[in-house]
């Protein structure tokens, strides 16, 4: 009896270990930073560019099928550098981290959104891209308080103009 239940508990167990080695490192697991790219305005030209850094933190293998940029405008302000390693299948391989760079082209007074869209062996992944804003708000108090009053305004506001 002893000996049926060694035998069937071995290879049970063996098993069951080889199972868990499996789950835990023969698995593709992509992580993404940042999770939302804000690209700042540029300082200096009208060119700057955003990095996204794309890394297989499991034990597998994670393939890349299709990496697109898609832009929220009609202006194509937004660009994928190095569009040529995206444009077929992509390996990453364990432990390893690949860069997306994102440029941003300065072609009119607006905020430009977007966003990288990924199809890998991990599933669909939407990045959103921000960029700053090149031509902020400008907030004006129409109802000042204290000592100034109407005239006081328009007295300064003309020595503005005029320069005296």
């Amino acid at each position: 009896m002893r000996v049926l239940t060694l035998l069937i508990l071995i290879p049970l167990s063996i098993f069951v270990a080889c199972e868990a080695g499996l789950s835990e490192t023969s698995s593709p697991e992509l992580s993404i930073s940042p999770k939302e790219l804000l690209i700042a305005l540029p300082i200096e030209g009208d060119y700057v560019e955003g990095v996204i850094t794309l890394t297989n933190t499991g034990g597998a293998n994670v393939i890349i099928t299709s990496l697109v940029l898609r832009e929220d405008d009609t202006s194509q302000e937004l660009s994928l550098r190095d569009s040529e390693d995206w444009a077929g299948r992509v390996i990453i391989e364990p432990e390893v981290a690949k860069e997306v760079r994102v440029g941003w082209r300065l072609l009119d007074a607006q905020a430009d959104t977007g966003s990288i869209i990924i199809e890998a062996n991990t599933g669909f992944v939407t990045i959103p891209i921000e960029t700053a804003d090149p031509d902020p708000e400008i907030v004006v108090n129409t109802d000042p308080s204290g000592d100034m009053t109407a005239s006081s305004i328009a007295v300064i506001l003309d020595e503005a103009v005029t320069g005296s």
